[in-house]
C-alpha cells in the first residue's frame, strides 16, 4: 500500500509530492501522470539553442516566492532572465478602442495598465479614475481566504463583471478596457465571470493594478531559459519516490474506511492511505468518484476553462522596435477579437532569440480547422492585421497550441467561475472529501490563483495537511510546518480608497453636469 498516491504531474502535484516527501520522509509517495510528459498546464518548445519558451504558464513575479526560490535552487541566476529589456524606455502598445486602431506609450499610459491613455478629455480622466476607485474599494472587501464570507459577497456573486461595468455611466472605450482586462487575463468574456471571483482572483494576486502591471514588479517579470516544463522536470527528478507516465486515472474509490483504490484505465488496481487529485476542476471530470462527490465540488468540476490558445512567434530580429518609428512591446486587438486577442513582446534581452507570443481566439482556431499548417497561416495572417505591419509575416517558425484540446487541462488559461458559484463551493475549496481524498491545483490557492506560485502554494498546502493527517494515523514523527496566517479584507486600502472618492467628488459632479448638457458621455 502506498502512503500518497498523486495523481497530476504539474506544478501542484509535482509540489504536493515534494512537500510530503520533505516533512514524512519515510513516506511511500507515488505520482501518476497521464500525458506522455509530465507539465499540466505548462508545455515548452525550444526555440534556439539551450532556450525555450513557453505555450502555457510562463511567468513569474518577484513577489511569487516559491517560484523564484525554485527556479533560483535549480537553473541558477543565469538560468533566469527578463523579457523587460527588451521593451526600451519607452514601449508602445497598439489596441483597438471605439472603432480604430490606437498607440499609447507608457510614458503616456495610467497606472502602467497599457492603453489607459492620459491624453484624454478631464471628463475622461474622472472617469478612469471613478471607476477604478469604485473597483478597489470592492477589491479592498475580499477575503483571500475565505472570499464567499466577505462582506456583501452573495450580492457580488450574483453579478457577472459585464453587468457591474455597465451599472456605470462610462464612455464606450472605458468600458472596452475593462472588457480588454478581463479578457486578457482570463481568456473569458465579462459575461461570462462572477464578479467576486473577478475580484478574489486579482485580490490573490496583490490587486488588479499589479496583475496589470507588464513591467518591473509584475507578475509577468520573468522566465527560465529552460522553459517551465523543463524547470518542473527538473523539480520532478528532485522527488525519492516515482513518477509515471503515461498512466491515466480512470477511477478513484473511498468507500473503505482505511484506504483509496486507484484504478487506471488500463485496469491496474493501485491502494494508497490517501489520494491527491492535483488536476483542472475540468480534468477532474473524467474520473469516476466512489461514492459521489459532493454537490459544492460537482459545481467546481463542471466550471468551463478559458477559451485562448497560446503561440509563439519566432523571428530574425525584433522588427517591432521599430515600427514606423514607435517601439512596440504589447499589440491588442479590442474588445470583440476574433483573432489574436493580444500579443507580448518575448524575446530575450541578450538577442539569443526575437519572439512575440500571443494568446490567440477560439473563433481563428474553429475556422482554420484542425490542420496544423492552416492554424499557423491563419495565425501569421492575424499578427499581420493586429500588428498592420507586413514583417509580421516573416516569421521563421510558429508554435500553436489549442489547450481545449489537451483532456487533461480542458483550456486556457484558467477557470471560469461563474455567477453564484464561489459563494456555493465556499468551503469546499480547501477542504477534502471525506478523511482521504485531498483535491489541489492553482484554482484551489489563495496567494497567486492562476500563476505558477498559486499551483505550488495550493500543492504545498494540500501537502501539509495530508502530512498532518497521515502523521496522526500512523503516530510517526514529521516535519510539520505550520501553514501560512490567512490573508482577510485590507480595511486600510478601503478607507483610503473611500477618501479618494470623497476628494474627486466635486470633479465627478463636474463631469455629471457636462454629460448633462450634452446628452451623453464624451467620445475619445
Amino acid at each position: 500500500m502506498w502512503d500518497v498516491i498523486v495523481v497530476g504531474g504539474g506544478f501542484a502535484g509535482i509540489h504536493a509530492a515534494h512537500t510530503l516527501e520533505a516533512q514524512l520522509p519515510g513516506a511511500r509517495i507515488l505520482v501518476l501522470e497521464g500525458a506522455d510528459r509530465l507539465g499540466g498546464r505548462a508545455r515548452s518548445v525550444a526555440v534556439a539553442d539551450g532556450h525555450a519558451l513557453d505555450l502555457g504558464a510562463h511567468y513569474f513575479g518577484v513577489r511569487h516566492r516559491r517560484v523564484t526560490d525554485l527556479a533560483r535552487r535549480l537553473v541558477g541566476e543565469a538560468g533566469i532572465y527578463s523579457h523587460i529589456p527588451c521593451y526600451g524606455g519607452d514601449p508602445a502598445c497598439r489596441t483597438w478602442l471605439e472603432g480604430q486602431w490606437r498607440v499609447t506609450t507608457r510614458s503616456a499610459s495610467y497606472l502602467n495598465i497599457q492603453g489607459l491613455s492620459r491624453a484624454v478629455s478631464w471628463e475622461h480622466r474622472v472617469r478612469i479614475f471613478e471607476s477604478l476607485l469604485r473597483y478597489l474599494e470592492l477589491e479592498a472587501r475580499i477575503d483571500r481566504e475565505r472570499p464567499w464570507a466577505s462582506p456583501g459577497a452573495a450580492a457580488l456573486d450574483a453579478m457577472t463583471v459585464e453587468q457591474w461595468i455597465a451599472s456605470q455611466r462610462l464612455p464606450k472605450w472605458i468600458h472596452e478596457m475593462w472588457t480588454l482586462a478581463v479578457l486578457n487575463i482570463m481568456s473569458v468574456w465579462p459575461r461570462q465571470l462572477s464578479l467576486l471571483y473577478w475580484l478574489w482572483y486579482n485580490a490573490t494576486n496583490d490587486g488588479f493594478l499589479k496583475v496589470a502591471d507588464d513591467y518591473v514588479d509584475g507578475p509577468q517579470e520573468f522566465c527560465v531559459t529552460i522553459g517551465m516544463q523543463g524547470l518542473l522536470e527538473r523539480h520532478a527528478a528532485e522527488l525519492r519516490g516515482p513518477v509515471r507516465l503515461a498512466t491515466k486515472v480512470a477511477a478513484i474509490d473511498r468507500g473503505a474506511p482505511d484506504r483509496v483504490v486507484v484504478r487506471t484505465e488500463h485496469g491496474e488496481t493501485l491502494v494508497a492511505r490517501r489520494v491527491i487529485v492535483a488536476a483542472t476542476p475540468a480534468a477532474c471530470r473524467r474520473i469516476e468518484f466512489t461514492p459521489a462527490l459532493s454537490p459544492e465540488r460537482e459545481l467546481l468540476h463542471a466550471q468551463p476553462v478559458g477559451h485562448a490558445a497560446k503561440a509563439v512567434l519566432v523571428y530574425r530580429g525584433p522588427w517591432w522596435h521599430d515600427a514606423r518609428g514607435v517601439h512596440f512591446n504589447v499589440f491588442s486587438a479590442g474588445a470583440e477579437a476574433e483573432g489574436i486577442e493580444w500579443v507580448l513582446d518575448t524575446s530575450h534581452p541578450d538577442g539569443r532569440q526575437h519572439s512575440l507570443s500571443a494568446f490567440v481566439s477560439d473563433r481563428l482556431i474553429d475556422r482554420a480547422g484542425p490542420d496544423p499548417e492552416a492554424r499557423r497561416r491563419a495565425v501569421v495572417a492575424a499578427m499581420v492585421e493586429l500588428t498592420g505591419d507586413p514583417r509580421a509575416a516573416e516569421a521563421t517558425a510558429v508554435h500553436v497550441h489549442d489547450w481545449r484540446e489537451q483532456p487533461l487541462v480542458g483550456g486556457g488559461p484558467n477557470t471560469c467561475f461563474g455567477p453564484g458559484v464561489l459563494t456555493r463551493v465556499g468551503e469546499a475549496l480547501h477542504r477534502p472529501e471525506g478523511a482521504r481524498l485531498w483535491f489541489t491545483s492553482s484554482e484551489h490557492a489563495t496567494e497567486y490563483t492562476g500563476y505558477l506560485e498559486g499551483a505550488l502554494a495550493a500543492g504545498e498546502r494540500c501537502g501539509r495537511a495530508v502530512a498532518r493527517a497521515l502523521a496522526e494515523e500512523l503516530t510517526i514523527a514529521a516535519r510539520i510546518e505550520a501553514a501560512p496566517p490567512a490573508s482577510g479584507p485590507r480595511p486600510l486600502q478601503r478607507a483610503g480608497v473611500r477618501l479618494l472618492q470623497g476628494l474627486m467628488l466635486p470633479a465627478r459632479l463636474a463631469a455629471d453636469a457636462a454629460r448633462a448638457v450634452r446628452g451623453s458621455e464624451a467620445r475619445l
